[in-house]
This record gives C-alpha cells, sequence and structure tokens, in this order.
C-alpha cells in the first residue's frame, strides 16, 4: 500500500498539483464548446475475430491515453506488452472516436465509445470506450454531476455488457474529475457510477482514471466500492502516471484503479515503460466464475478476498 500523505504534506500536494493543472488548462487558446452527451453520439465497431473456445482467464487492462494524442504509441504499447497485447477487455480514457477506431481496427477489437464533452485544451471530443475481444450488447453511460472547474468539462462513465463464452460480463470505463474539483463533488460521481453498478446483476468489472491523488482519496474510493460489494485489484507498488514536475513528495500518485465483482484475481501490473500517454496502462488477470446452471456458485455469487497482486 502506498505511503500515506502526512496532513499537511497532502494539502500542499493537492494545492500544488491544482496550480499546475490550472496552468496548462489557462494556457490553452480554445473556447470550450457547448456539448451535452446524448445515446445518439454513439460510436462502435466490430473488428474483433471472437475466439473459439472459452480462454482459462480474463485479462483486463485500462489505458488514460492523453488526450488521444499518441495513439499509435499506445498501440504499439498494448502489443508489446506481453500481458496487454493478451488482454481481453481494455478500458480507455480521454479517446476520441477516431482514435478509438483506430486502434480497435490495429489490435483487433470491437468496441463502444461514447464523447463527453469537447476538450478546449485540444478541441476533440473527449470521452470513454470499451474495446473487447468477445460480443459487446447495451451500451450506454451515465453523465457525472459536477462541471471540471476552469475547462468546464463534463465527464462520463460507459458501460456495456460483454459476452465471453457463455459468461455475459458487466463493464464500465470510467473518468471521474480532476484534483482540482472538491472532494464531495469527485465523491458524488463515483456514487452516481457505483448507483447504476448496483442496479446491473452478475459479474462486473470498472476500470479507469479515478484522479486518486492522495491516501484519503484512494482509501475513500476503495471503501465506497467495497460496500457495493467490490473488491479491488490490488497494483504492485508504484506511480500509475509519470509524476509531473511539480508533484516531489516521494509518494506514489496511484490515479487508475480495477474493481471487481464476481471473479478471481491472479495478478496484476502497471506497464510502467509505456510511452504513448502521461499515465501508464494497468492490467489484471481474473479467473472466471462459474456458469450458472453448470455446478457450483451462480456467476454473480462468486466472491474472494483480495489476494497478494504479482506483476509482470
Amino acid at each position: 500500500m502506498d505511503p500515506k500523505l502526512p496532513s499537511t504534506v497532502g494539502r500542499l500536494g493537492r494545492l500544488t498539483l491544482g496550480l499546475g493543472l490550472a496552468l496548462v488548462l489557462a494556457g490553452s487558446s480554445c473556447i470550450p464548446r457547448d456539448f451535452t452527451p446524448s445515446g445518439n453520439d454513439l460510436a462502435e465497431g466490430h473488428y474483433a475475430q471472437t475466439p473459439s473456445q472459452a480462454p482459462d482467464s480474463l485479462i483486463v487492462a485500462s489505458y488514460n491515453i492523453q488526450f488521444a494524442l499518441k495513439t499509435q504509441r499506445a498501440i504499439r504499447d498494448l502489443a508489446q506488452d506481453a500481458w496487454l497485447r493478451r488482454a481481453d477487455l481494455l478500458m480507455l480514457q480521454e479517446m476520441d472516436p477516431d482514435s478509438t477506431e483506430v486502434l480497435a481496427r490495429a489490435l483487433g477489437y470491437d468496441y463502444v465509445y461514447f464523447p463527453a464533452s469537447i476538450h478546449p485544451k485540444s478541441d476533440r471530443y473527449f470521452g470513454n470506450a470499451i474495446v473487447s475481444r468477445w460480443p459487446i450488447d447495451h451500451p450506454h453511460f451515465v453523465m457525472l454531476a459536477n462541471e471540471g472547474p476552469l475547462a468546464g468539462t463534463q465527464r462520463i462513465a460507459v458501460l456495456a455488457r460483454v459476452q465471453v463464452a457463455g459468461h455475459a460480463i458487466w463493464t464500465a470505463s470510467v473518468h471521474t474529475a480532476t484534483i482540482i474539483t472538491p472532494d464531495e463533488q469527485r465523491m458524488e460521481q463515483n456514487r452516481q457510477i457505483l448507483e447504476e453498478v448496483n442496479g446491473l446483476g452478475g459479474p462486473f468489472l470498472v476500470a479507469g482514471d479515478f484522479n486518486t491523488v492522495t491516501h484519503e482519496n484512494r482509501a475513500q474510493l476503495r471503501d465506497a466500492f467495497r460496500r457495493s460489494g467490490f473488491h479491488q485489484a490490488h497494483l504492485p507498488r508504484g506511480s500509475t502516471i509519470r509524476k509531473p514536475p511539480w508533484y516531489s513528495f516521494g509518494a506514489s500518485l496511484v490515479l487508475d484503479h480495477i474493481f471487481y465483482r464476481g471473479f478471481r484475481l491472479r495478478r496484476t501490473g502497471i506497464d510502467t515503460e509505456a510511452m504513448g500517454s502521461d499515465h501508464y496502462p494497468i492490467w489484471a488477470v481474473f479467473e472466471f466464475p462459474p456458469v450458472a446452471g453448470a455446478g457450483g456458485s451462480p456467476a454473480g455469487d462468486a466472491s474472494a478476498s483480495d489476494p497478494t497482486p504479482g506483476s509482470r
């Protein structure tokens, strides 16, 4: 577990990080354009060749590809890592529809994508995708409360069901507000996600960029998901992003997370050699739940304590 920052250092870190983000956004000459996402904004593609037999495990990854600016580099990241290139599911953030299509086509995935906003820094669509080697159905999104205080950007969680060799698995790709948004408003976004998730039964995988800069942020997030019956796929020690130059307190910055329900966790990892973003891809390997009616517990009832993770 990452070391807990002293409260004074934590407050200073938050202030410094917030100032850095504010300066970055202030330097943009773009003006936000009015945009409200709707179900009609769904983009989807079909490039996967569904495997002929069920795998013995499920590999899930999450990657925030910063403004989708280095998509080709991110494709190389995903293709070169021994675990990422075998991923069954990818949860992507900060994507636009064209870049999502390029990535899915190059790597042989199906995908669904919704934009959340038009970001003032890139002046492009800014949203989340679920990318899968298996058929996807029921795509939709949850619009999260509280627009960004500086950029005025909207955030969403994209949800879809994935049919993996007899297993119907719900998934969510999440991107919540940055650290400059007050904690209570960011936790409200997590509550909205969990309200939607709790209405959907069966095995569930939730992954993405939760912008949990402090130890307290991470503890609040973990506890909220735990109360809803989820386990956290604990990552190896270390940051999930490249530390910005104004962050010099030594503690890890763990902004990206994977939560699961109805699976058993085998191992996790962070690809710190990836160069396609300011974030690193994270991944987890799960055992499948038993299929309902095939003996054992129903798929939605499988559970396990959080084991000690491994890494590549």
